[in-house]
């Protein structure tokens, strides 16, 4: 078992799929626990999501599991590389092989969470999901299709490709920008991506705006905090709280953790913030409210 987690294979709708689980060593059942899925970004892996985060790290000093799911990748057979044969996520936009193939990555989560949950005593209040990038996309689609088991969402450096959505709950939303990000520029444009494609991306504020409004927030937000080149601004007036984090300086990089991409492709990586734990600290601060029956 790598420091990530320990690798678990499964099948899922006619698909051989994996995912790493990281268990801490103090967890011995006797509550229940938080759980964290984690999202790759495309072309990533469920290894490179672990060490670009540290999530693991943060779940032994926290007392929560840690879960990374792969997404699938063009050929199976062969190993997957970022440029020639990236995993990449079904994020609700219909492009890329995967949503052209309308591969059921909504449903594989949720496998994973029932297995997850049947092997380990896991608080249903405390289930969250993480997400880079494509991770990110991916992480907004399952903010709005299992509104019903994740708490809260967090995405870093990822768009929500999906443009008409009604969340059937109110879903927290934290969410991290960076400045010099040139596959989202800030206030939006034309963009080359790594493969050769191109998209017309709108301002970064667009997709926390967006997600503030399905809860009910008024709209423009806050700004709540400024510093150390962070700004924070909060959409108040909602059923559920949306904080948006712009990082001055950063690329297309997971803040504070290690880079994955070179800089000619992703901008400038940063630490003036650690993404990780701010996350982390948001989930913490958001179980999903019980319903009465």
């Amino acid at each position: 078992m790598s420091r990530a987690g320990r690798e678990v294979v499964v099948e899922h709708a006619g698909l051989r799929r994996r995912y790493l689980l990281h268990v801490p060593q103090q967890y011995d059942g006797s509550r229940p626990w938080p759980v964290v899925f984690m999202l790759h970004g495309a072309g990533g892996t469920a290894e490179i999501a672990a060490r670009a985060t540290r999530l693991s790290t943060l779940a032994d000093r926290e007392g929560f599991i840690a879960v990374y799911p792969e997404a699938i990748r063009r050929d199976a057979d062969r190993p997957a590389r970022f440029l020639t044969n990236p995993p990449i996520w079904n994020d609700g936009s219909g492009r890329g092989f995967a949503g052209r193939q309308n591969v059921d990555d909504v449903g594989f989560v949720r496998a994973v969470l029932e297995e997850v949950a049947g092997q380990h005593r896991v608080d249903s209040q405390r289930v969250f999901v993480a997400g880079f990038s494509n991770g990110g996309s991916m992480a907004f689609r399952l903010g709005i299709e299992l509104a019903d088991r994740v708490a809260a969402i967090a995405v870093v450096a990822g768009p929500l490709t999906i443009a008409r959505f009604v969340l059937t709950r109110p879903v927290p939303l934290i969410y991290v920008a960076g400045s010099a990000d040139p596959l989202n520029p800030v206030a939006g444009g034309v963009v080359r991506d790594p493969w050769g494609g191109t998209d017309e991306k709108p301002a970064v504020r667009t997709w926390p705006e967006l997600w503030a409004t399905a809860n009910g927030c008024a709209s423009g937000g806050e700004v709540v905090s400024q510093v150390g080149g962070v700004s924070v601004r909060k959409y108040r007036g909602g059923d559920a709280e949306v904080l948006f984090y712009m990082v001055d300086g950063a690329g297309h990089v997971w803040p504070g953790g290690d880079g994955v991409l070179s800089e000619r492709i992703a901008g400038p990586s940063t630490d003036r913030l650690d993404a990780t734990a701010v996350i982390w600290e948001f989930f913490r601060g958001h179980p999903m409210e019980p319903r009465c029956s």
